[in-house]
């Protein structure tokens, strides 16, 4: 009896061995095709895991027009997708912290009127200080996320045009005080004199890009070529194209500028790394903004609003004290000063996704600019959801490219 519970006993115990190291030699097995599976994905790639029994992978890339807006970061910067929003989001921050500052230089003129010098002074002093933060904020994170190689001194010289932006109003606002007592109403002609030549300052603004960007001509003739042949089927005249240098920026952009003598500036650094295909993408839609006069429109709306809410603060100043028609004419002024940027942006990304389309419908397919749209969204470090004041978020916009082309 005693040997049939020996032997059961050690039949048992062999058995349980037996399992065990059945166990053991799955979980290696397990292991290995995890570790296996990880190492993969490191490489960057789509996977998809088949039944256990099967214990093999597929790599599969997902096609352009299947990108998703929380896949596209990953597809395009694989472990760096935090990056980006961390970027912007900081890069936001100091924009907007910096924007108060600049805003605050218009202040010492508004105050200070009666003693012109030193608010000039003042306002200079303080526009220097939020132009230097700018530029050593941007400097500081440029450096960090994209490993720029320009220096502290041409973030600077690339910020001279906020400079100049903050001076010029408190600068107008100083001479408004000044002539308002002595002139009454007819210092709604100075304000509106003031706005046309800041208007037509705009309309040749290629030219003043030019000498503060160093913008040059581009001479390469295959890229010329194609320009021309886009502007030709596009059925538009003549369009300039010139290249800005902000390669150690690394600032991959192009836009169209000129509400009548039509320009298309690139960026070297978005020429270096786009493909034939891809530029002709962007190419095309820069030039569907000179066909439908985008930048016009802008310009006229801005021209119009501003004329007409300054006006209402200048009859607002010499109407009488006694009756509440100041009071309305101020209010009206502030509803269409505020109103009237909201609107503007709002027509702005409007007008980004009529030229998205106009550029699918001339070449014929949209497969291009979804690509060159991605590429913009990786080399400039932007969120594929986050929407700017200017532009709609990168996922709608390749989401409204589909639904052209379906």
């Amino acid at each position: 009896m005693m040997n049939d519970y020996s032997a059961l006993s050690g039949y048992r115990s062999r058995q349980r061995s037996k399992k065990f190291q059945s166990s053991q030699s799955r979980i290696r097995i397990k292991a290995g095709y995890e570790f296996k599976l990880i190492a993969q994905m490191i490489e960057g790639g789509t996977f998809l895991r088949k039944r256990e029994s099967d214990r093999t992978c597929n790599v599969r890339a997902k096609p352009i027009n299947q990108v998703q807006t929380s896949s596209v970061m990953k597809s395009q910067v694989g472990t760096a997708e935090p990056q980006p929003k961390e970027y912007t989001k900081k890069l936001n921050f100091v924009n907007f912290f910096v924007g108060l500052f600049l805003v605050f230089s218009w202040f010492p003129e508004t105050v200070l009127f009666q003693a012109p010098i030193i608010a000039i002074s003042l306002s200079m002093l303080i526009a220097s200080v939020g132009v230097f933060l700018l530029s050593f904020s941007q400097f500081r994170l440029d450096r960090r996320y994209k490993h720029v190689t320009a220096t502290e001194k041409d973030y600077l010289v690339l910020n001279i045009p906020f400079y100049l932006m903050a001076l010029v109003p408190g600068l107008a606002l100083l001479g408004f005080k000044y002539m308002l007592p002595k002139f009454g109403i007819l210092t709604a002609v100075y304000a509106d004199g003031l706005l046309l030549i800041i208007f037509l300052f705009f309309a040749r603004f290629p030219v003043a890009l030019r000498l503060g960007q160093r913008a040059v001509p581009i001479t390469d003739e295959s890229v010329l070529s194609s320009f021309s042949g886009l502007a030709n089927k596009m059925g538009i005249s003549h369009v300039d194209l010139y290249s800005i240098d902000w390669r150690k920026f690394k600032i991959a952009n192009a836009f169209q500028a000129g509400p009548s003598k039509f320009s298309v500036f690139v960026s070297n650094y978005l020429l270096e790394n786009m493909s034939n295909e891809e530029m002709n993408a962007v190419m095309a839609h820069e030039l569907a903004h000179a066909k439908r006069k985008h930048v016009m429109k802008i310009s006229g709306l801005l021209l119009f609003t501003s004329i007409i809410g300054i006006d209402l603060f200048v009859v607002a100043a010499t109407l009488g004290q006694t009756s509440i028609w100041p009071l309305i004419s101020i209010l009206a002024g502030f509803v269409v000063l505020f109103l009237s940027p909201q609107l503007v942006l709002r027509l702005q990304r409007k007008f980004e996704l009529e030229a998205d389309e106009i550029a699918v419908r001339t070449l014929g397919e949209g497969r291009p600019l979804v690509s060159a749209l991605q590429k913009l969204m990786t080399l400039n470090l932007v969120p594929a959801d986050r929407k700017s004041g200017t532009h709609p978020s990168v996922a709608k916009r390749i989401q409204r490219i589909e639904q052209i082309m379906s």
